[in-house]
């Protein structure tokens, strides 16, 4: 063991994958299993073809987006989430040809500066125990917001319920129901299972499972593992399913989509399957914050900031080493037109905000005994065809959405084209008398003041090195004042006892870039009858003690805030009255 400890102390730092395999047998004969002994050896003067791997993280400079002093970025199926310092929180839609800007949350940095998502929720959490629920496909803004009277590290959520790691009050629990339900003190749950122990992370695999990852006293050299189940059903309350001793110290649990469940710490990246089993993957000196699998790789972030992409048959390699351009990873799924899946990251460094694919080149090598000479025949030929399409094939501006806008909201809309060559060979040029207006990246961003009240037009200019020309032309209209949202008029409705009834209540926002995010409550609403918050669709079927003039209000609040109500008036009867009455009259 002490021989295999001083290769890996004398292994140079810049090779990854060559500590990786050494300490894949250290992880080995910690746990019993056997290593083969080294061969001797064996000269051969022959010459024979290998094969080398570089990995490559390229970016697609079409999609670049400008945000400046970004500070956490956080990514769920349907929406990316990016704080920016000086700017705010901005959220984007996730959709198979990029991103779509939903909104610009100013203010939103001094709540805190670190982001999670799942498919529902984002969640800031900020200084002095402070939680921040956002729910983007409802309402701009905020969810819920509480603070905890204990530190604590991540959430996790499992259908309706939210999940906190606290170090040093346990395993927490908030109910997700009503922001109402949110702005309390967490429950701490399986105390038993929990005591003389820190909880130091949670992680869900975005339905009924929950992993709570632990370090326990006396157990320096031992973590434990939680898997938890949540069922979806009522009156059904979550339980153990089993606790797994992870032999080594590990800090930060990681849900990786497609690969599963994994830990990381200082004794490196383990996967964990879903027997309890562990197999060790790469050892990295600093701790991990984000893992993302791109096919059968995965690329992991430190926390300085650094990159590593890699898999276990070819080993790590850095493709970032800049820390000071931040570096943030989120994973970003999309389609070709030939149907496809696509699978890559978001990469924002540098203020600049673009998709990012892995790049794998393998060369052919001839090795001799004495030095391996690298030789690659197609080198020659890539190098011409990438000059060749520099210069020729299809080039176009993508057409620029026009907005309504309320002061004081910024504006940050995507610039994208598509070309056959160079992206850099794209120059972007705003045509535009408004200083404050500007293109950065590849992205027009604008902070309205209350002097730009009114419409505005803004042309983009985009040529080529070639000499192609291509303009997009697009309005802003600034509003002094956040417009609620105009219901469309309703008449006075009959509904009969005993029968399904359904109608939809729709409001217009005339300053929304979306209609999907208004939200759509009610106010006294009839026992029974329910209303989908996400369409304005109201359904029920009333009873025959309800019969009578029915009142209630719905209200619609748009993406800033503003809210808007309709009174309704339904009259109810029932059709046995109906009937004996027509009864009378005839007779």
């Amino acid at each position: 063991m002490d021989v295999l400890k001083r290769r890996i102390e004398k292994a140079p730092k810049a090779g990854l994958w060559i500590r990786s395999m050494v300490l894949i047998m250290v992880w080995g004969t910690a746990q019993g299993q056997s290593v083969e002994p080294e061969q001797p050896r064996v000269e051969n003067k022959s010459e024979r073809i290998g094969i080398s791997e570089t990995i490559r993280l390229v970016e697609d400079r079409a999609t670049t987006l400008e945000i400046p002093g970004i500070v956490d970025m956080a990514s769920s199926t349907f929406h990316l989430y990016v704080m920016s310092e000086s700017d705010g929180l901005v959220v984007f839609r996730k959709k198979e040809t990029g991103l779509d800007w939903l909104y610009s949350a100013t203010g939103m940095q001094k709540r805190g500066s670190t982001l999670f998502a799942d498919d529902r929720f984002g969640y800031v959490k900020g200084q002095r125990n402070q939680l921040t629920v956002l729910e983007p496909t409802s309402v701009l803004g905020v969810y819920s917001s509480t603070r905890f009277n204990a530190p604590f590290e991540s959430v996790a959520r499992t259908h309706q319920t939210l999940w906190i790691a606290s170090p040093s009050l346990g395993l927490g629990t908030l109910s997700l129901e009503s922001p109402e339900l949110v702005d309390s003190n967490p429950e701490i749950v399986f105390r038993s299972e929990t005591e003389g122990c820190r909880v130091q992370d949670v992680a869900s695999d975005g339905n009924a499972h929950l992993f709570a990852l632990m370090s326990c006293a006396g157990q320096d050299s031992t973590s434990r593992l939680l898997h938890i189940v949540d069922p979806p059903s009522e009156g059904q309350e979550p339980s153990i399913e089993r606790s797994i001793e992870l032999q080594g110290t590990y800090q930060t649990l990681h849900w990786v989509e497609s690969m599963g469940l994994f830990v990381s710490g200082s004794d490196g990246l383990v996967s964990v399957s879903k027997e309890g089993s562990t197999f060790f993957w790469v050892q990295v000196e600093d701790q991990l914050s984000d893992i993302h699998a791109v096919g059968n790789r995965l690329v992991v972030r430190t926390k300085a900031g650094l990159l590593w992409a890699g898999s276990l048959e070819e080993g790590f390699q850095q493709v970032r080493s800049d820390v000071g351009g931040g570096n943030y990873i989120a994973q970003f799924n999309s389609q070709s037109n030939e149907g496809l899946s696509y699978a890559g990251l978001f990469l924002a460094q540098y203020d600049r905000l673009q998709a990012a694919s892995l790049e794998v080149e393998q060369q052919e090598q001839l090795i001799t005994s004495e030095a391996g000479q690298a030789f690659d025949p197609t080198t020659q030929q890539r190098e011409q065809e990438a000059i060749n399409n520099s210069t020729s094939g299809a080039f176009s501006l993508h057409s620029i959405p026009s907005v309504t806008v309320p002061l004081p909201q910024s504006v940050i809309l995507p610039i994208s084209f598509t070309t056959s060559g160079s992206t850099q060979a794209v120059q972007l040029t705003l045509l535009s008398n408004i200083e404050a207006a500007q293109i950065r990246g590849r992205s027009f961003l604008w902070t309205p003041s209350s002097n730009d009240v009114g419409e505005h037009t803004f042309t983009v200019l985009a040529t080529t090195t070639d000499g192609r020309v291509q303009t997009q032309e697009f309005t802003v209209n600034v509003r002094p004042f956040n417009a609620p949202p105009r219901f469309a008029p309703t008449r006075s409705m009959t509904v009969p006892t005993g029968e399904y009834f359904t109608t939809q209540f729709f409001a217009l926002d005339p300053d929304g870039l979306d209609a999907e995010l208004l939200d759509y409550r009610a106010q006294n609403l009839p026992r029974g009858a329910t209303l989908d918050r996400k369409t304005g669709v109201f359904e029920w079927t009333p009873s025959s003690e309800q019969t009578g003039l029915v009142r209630f209000q719905i209200v619609a609040r748009d993406q800033y805030g503003t809210a808007s109500v309709q009174d309704v008036e339904l009259n109810v009867i029932s059709m046995d009255d109906e009937a004996a009455s027509s009864s009378q009259d005839d007779s």
